[in-house]
Formats: C-alpha cells, sequence, structure tokens
C-alpha cells in the first residue's frame, strides 16, 4: 500500500503543482519511511474519503459525531483495501449504505484523488488517540441513489446540497468543491450518472 500511496500523493502533486509547499508534515513523514496507513501513527496517518455526487448533480454531506461538522464521507484504510480509492468507497457503502458508489470518470484521466488535505484531529481519549494529523485522499465518486441509511455509532445526519446554492461552512471541504467546480465536475455532473 506504502508504494500505491506514493504514487498517488506524485502524481496528485505532479498535476496540482502549485499544492507543492503544503504537505510538511507528509513529505517529512514519507522521508522518514513512517507507516502511513496505521491510525496508531499520531505524526499522521492517511484517510481515504469521497465526494459523493448524486445524479442531479448534489454533494453528499454528512454529519460526523467524533467531529461535529458536516463532511464528506470516509475514514481510516484498512489492511484489505487494494488500494486508497477502494478504502474511499468502502468508507463511503459502510456510513452512508449506498451500495452502486462508482469513481468519477474525470479519474480516468486523473489517476489520481481531487484533492489531498492535512489537516489536524483533536484527541479522543475514548480510543486512546492523541491529537494527530489526517492526510485526506478525496476522490471523487459518483452515485445514482440518494436513499442513505447512516451508520449511526458514527454519523448522525445527511443532506444532499446543491454546491451552487448553499453556502459550504467548512474550508477543507469548500476548497474540495472549489476543485471539483474548477475542473469542471460538478458542471459536468449531471452527465455522468
Amino acid at each position: 500500500m506504502r508504494k500505491h500511496i506514493l504514487e498517488q500523493y506524485t502524481k496528485y502533486t505532479n498535476f496540482f503543482d502549485n499544492e507543492r509547499g503544503n504537505f510538511e508534515i507528509l513529505n517529512k513523514q514519507i522521508e522518514s519511511f513512517e507507516d502511513l496507513t496505521n491510525r496508531k501513527n499520531m505524526n499522521g496517518h492517511i484517510t481515504a474519503s469521497g465526494l459523493v455526487i448524486s445524479a442531479d448533480g448534489k454533494v453528499l454531506l454528512i454529519f460526523h459525531n467524533a467531529q461535529k461538522r458536516f463532511q464528506q464521507p470516509g475514514g481510516h484504510i484498512d489492511n484489505l483495501d487494494k488500494d486508497v480509492a477502494t478504502a474511499a468507497m468502502r468508507e463511503v457503502c459502510e456510513e452512508t449504505a449506498l451500495k452502486e458508489v462508482s469513481l468519477h470518470k474525470w479519474h480516468n484521466d486523473h489517476p489520481h484523488p481531487l484533492n489531498i488535505d492535512s489537516h489536524h484531529v483533536a484527541a479522543r481519549p475514548e480510543k486512546r488517540e492523541g491529537e494527530h494529523v489526517h492526510h485526506d485522499f478525496i476522490y471523487v465518486l459518483v452515485s445514482p441513489r440518494t436513499d442513505v441509511t447512516l451508520q449511526k455509532s458514527e454519523v448522525a445526519q445527511y443532506k444532499w446540497v446543491d454546491p451552487f446554492k448553499e453556502v459550504i461552512d467548512s474550508k477543507h471541504l469548500a476548497r474540495t468543491i472549489q476543485k471539483a467546480m474548477e475542473q469542471k465536475i460538478l458542471k459536468n455532473a449531471r452527465k455522468e450518472i
């Protein structure tokens, strides 16, 4: 998985070359050969999430119980995940029960995440986790269905939002949506499903 993560990261920074300086912590972890998928690595670890787009061009947001905010569905990489995009799809399915999600065809020409968002995560003493960093690899996913069943242990609510009409409170999520607009993904979302 490490080789795959490094390939994804390299392809991403080659495509979005203006972001190369944004990943100081991740770069240090790569240089020191840290285990990037071990959630016990409190320096930081890779997570995977999906910007899920419906047939009518809306974006799925879930209210994450631990983070206490609306965000795209996603989570930690499991040992059985063959790659990071598969981990993103698995996490979306687990948290929302959407079974027919697939990678957006933008990824055919861009075999890397749409966004990598490194952000600090507060300590969770109940899980014996200190403060750490998530390096979230965000992929664009499409879903022909909108009937969500929440994984209540992780997620409290959900909503489908029109990214052209609603204000997105999270700077992390707003950046991902902005990139999807710049890449013409959301503009063309209705044609993809």
